[in-house]
């Protein structure tokens, strides 16, 4: 499938998907049909003029940025992170690019009573509507509008670790306040918006605490080589508390294990693994280390030359050195190579 953009403004990539087109029909299907075409251009003109702003902003911190155009809204993306007061920045450029050089001048010419006929009127009150109303509305703290990339930056200004994620329950927050405004007027659509908002957060937080699960995990592998025993069934017990997978569970419950037995503790070691079956490495190292030395011997050998996983070997080779027999392992690995 083709990703040409399909038009430039100001050398700036633009494509416009047809589900943008689609939903913006559908946002301005009303009594008067008259003003649809309208309402189709204006809004387009405007979303777009407001991802604009979003483009120069990253133009002007050196960024080569793109503009699509798809379903509720647009998405202005560009390569390479930016610091938070940054994002700040190039988040606001946007809905108050537009509030300023359209909506404060239509709203003056409002003011003004220049505009007469209900033609007129109803298309300047488009105007107004999507340059005031969304701009204001696209400000709110809630992600993934603008307000809350701004709120997640403010965040991570003060904490960098933890930004994100404090954007992400205060977006769940002001979602809920949404929903429920909408119920009580009446408004089934915004009900609709913060549903889906909220459900975005959810998956985002659902994410995070997977990847952050995920980086324990590493850091638990990382701390059992360099003997960090403690550190590691720490950092692997929090990740077994978190959202891993299947296979995340068992490597988990794996080097947990293998925290434990370095410590001298088989029997934990042991009960750690619960119902996972552990690898032919740590099958061995149990034996070495509840005493069953001829067993563990033998099992060394073979996992030596046929464990797919190689990142336990070294760990088994510990575990040999401690047991007394790793001058018999490697010579009997040798003499299997040779």
């Amino acid at each position: 499938m083709a990703t040409a953009p399909s038009f430039a403004l100001w050398g700036i990539p633009v494509r416009i998907e047809p589900t943008f087109l689609l939903v913006v029909a559908v946002l301005g299907f009303g009594d008067d049909l008259s003003l649809l075409g309208t309402w189709i251009v204006i809004a387009t003109a405007s979303i777009l003029l407001h991802e604009l702003g979003h483009a120069f902003a990253f133009r002007r911190y050196g960024r080569s940025p793109s503009i699509v155009l798809q379903g509720f809204g647009g998405l202005t993306s560009a390569e390479g992170g930016l610091s938070p007061g940054r994002s700040i920045v190039v988040s606001l450029a946007g809905p108050l690019g537009v509030l300023v050089l359209v909506g404060l001048p239509a709203l003056a010419v409002w003011s003004s009573g220049a505009v007469e006929g209900a033609y007129a009127e109803g298309v300047l009150a488009q105007v107004l509507w999507i340059n005031i109303g969304w701009s204001l509305f696209n400000l709110a703290p809630i992600l993934p509008l603008d307000g809350g990339a701004v709120t997640a930056s403010v965040f991570e200004l003060v904490t960098p670790a933890h930004g994100r994620r404090i954007a992400n329950v205060t977006s769940l927050v002001f979602a809920g306040l949404l929903a429920v405004a909408g119920v009580l007027n009446g408004f089934i659509f915004v009900v609709f918006v913060a549903i889906w908002f909220a459900s975005m957060n959810v998956m985002e937080l659902g994410a995070d605490r997977r990847q952050r699960a995920v980086d324990d995990l590493r850091g638990a592998y990382r701390l059992l080589m360099t003997g960090d025993t403690v550190g590691a069934e720490a950092s692997v017990r929090r990740a077994l508390a978190g959202r891993l997978d299947g296979g995340g569970q068992l490597w988990g419950r794996e080097l947990l294990a293998w925290a434990l037995l370095e410590r001298g503790d088989v029997v934990g070691a042991e009960g750690s693994l619960g119902s996972a079956t552990p690898t032919p490495s740590l099958a061995a190292a149990l034996a070495l280390g509840g005493g069953r030395t001829a067993e563990g011997v033998t099992a060394a050998v073979w996992a030596q030359l046929h464990d797919p996983i190689d990142a336990v070997k070294p760990l088994l080779a510990r575990a040999c050195q401690r047991a007394g027999v790793a001058s018999e392992v490697a010579a009997q690995v040798q003499s299997l190579r040779d």
